[in-house]
């Protein structure tokens, strides 16, 4: 990976923030999203130096991974675009709704660029942000016959999502209340949904439609840790207080204390039991 993928990914960028001039929520979602996106490289390049499953790769592979990191969100510009569009016609903000899939957008953009029209890049930025079983059910992917080509494209989406979650997650640490908007404005204060506790204390990953309230949505995001791939991703967690911060943030919406009790002793023990495997 070079500066010409930032280049690329700040051309959209750009673009973006420049078709959205007159609306600050966009302008934010767009300001967010190339923060994000070097978040993620960065990221990226910690699991990349750190986890086993990575070492004596090629340089070849090593690229492609970093390149799979900075650009995974480049059809978040589009998104915002036509997000910025529709709100002009409902004279409405409609954020952080998915009407659009930012991944299979961004992957329509690497597939029309030759030299990232390449299948450990395109199927990792279509499913980056989808459940797992999405991915294992793409044609494209299943029908890879090359043993080598498919272990490789699946070990860069595992990158890829983790690389995602940790710098969302280190993203909701900081002090940028702008930012911390674009994930709960929407979420009311209220109870729990049943459904989606019933999954969380499964160790399933929570569907975004399951989420009504803000207890449910920083569960969703608490939930992000059944669907980490590296250890040494649970470990940085673990060790930077992340998700024992999000379980403040829960108990200042959840007044039910032993349920919340409840809720950490899952967590810390699931994340103890990974750490000891």
């Amino acid at each position: 990976m070079s500066a010409k993928e930032k280049e690329l990914l700040r051309k959209h960028y750009l673009s973006t923030r420049e078709y959205v001039k007159d609306s600050p929520y966009h302008i934010i979602f767009a300001d967010e999203k190339i923060h994000h996106s070097l978040q993620v490289l960065g990221a990226g390049k910690y699991i990349l130096k750190h986890e086993p499953a990575f070492q004596n790769r090629s340089p070849e592979f090593i690229g492609l991974a970093k390149t799979a990191c900075i650009l995974h969100d480049i059809g978040r510009f589009d998104e915002i675009k036509k997000l910025y569009e529709l709100s002009l016609k409902c004279h409405s903000e409609n954020s952080f709704v998915p009407h659009y899939d930012h991944g299979e957008l961004g992957c329509k953009i690497l597939q029309n660029i030759r030299e990232y029209n390449d299948p450990r890049l395109t199927i990792a930025v279509r499913h980056h942000g989808h459940l797992i079983e999405d991915f294992y059910a793409d044609l494209e992917y299943q029908n890879i016959q090359e043993a080598k080509l498919s272990e490789e494209i699946e070990k860069i989406i595992f990158l890829v999502r983790d690389a995602d979650k940790i710098a969302n997650i280190n993203l909701l640490m900081t002090d940028n209340e702008q930012f911390k908007r674009l994930f709960f404005d929407n979420s009311p204060i209220g109870p729990f949904n049943p459904e989606l506790l019933n999954n969380f204390f499964a160790a399933k990953t929570i569907n975004r439609n399951q989420v009504h309230s803000r207890g449910d949505r920083i569960l969703h995001l608490i939930a992000w840790i059944f669907d980490l791939n590296f250890k040494i991703s649970f470990k940085y967690l673990n060790d930077c207080g992340r998700i024992q911060h999000q379980l403040n943030c829960l108990r200042q919406c959840n007044p039910d204390t032993k349920f919340q009790e409840k809720i950490e002793n899952f967590v810390n023990s699931y994340i103890s039991n990974v750490l000891k495997q």
